[in-house]
């Protein structure tokens, strides 16, 4: 089921697990925006017999907005799963994004508001990347980015 969220630009909806005993956190499993990469994600996670737990949006990293003066905010990363390499545990944190919302912006054609929206979405982007990246470094995980080419969507 998907549906537009009043008030929001994005489409939300509800995922239900093959693999419910894999999933550690609340019922409903809600995804937000991108709703066929994350459908994509949920689908790949819940059903490979390596992933022994994930978890959508349970992992929270504070990160320095430097669109609003450095203030402290909170990332919450779209997902959080644990696989089995060989006899060794690895845990991911992922964040699910189209792949133009991955690289900075151009500047083309577009109107001066545009490309300023942009540009400060790159920059709090880049600033949410780099805290996940090093929250991630610090226990040993991995972070990655998400996009439709990583998750075969055409």
């Amino acid at each position: 089921m998907t549906k537009k969220k009043k008030g929001y630009g994005f489409k939300t909806g509800k995922f239900i697990p093959v693999n419910r005993e894999k999933y550690k956190g609340s019922f409903p499993i809600i995804y937000r925006s991108s709703w066929e990469l994350w459908l994509k994600a949920f689908m790949y996670i819940d059903r490979n017999s390596k992933i022994k737990t994930w978890g959508s949006e349970s992992v929270v990293v504070k990160y320095k907005d430097p669109s609003r003066n450095n203030t402290i905010h909170r990332y919450f990363l779209d997902l959080v799963f644990t696989i089995q390499k060989g006899d060794q545990l690895e845990t991911y944190i992922i964040e699910i994004k189209p792949g133009c919302q991955t690289k900075p912006p151009k500047r083309g054609r577009k109107s001066d508001k545009t490309f300023l929206t942009e540009s400060t979405t790159w920059m709090r982007n880049c600033a949410k990347w780099k805290a996940a990246k090093e929250f991630a470094q610090r226990r040993g995980w991995k972070f990655l980015i998400w996009t439709e080419s990583a998750l075969k969507i055409t």
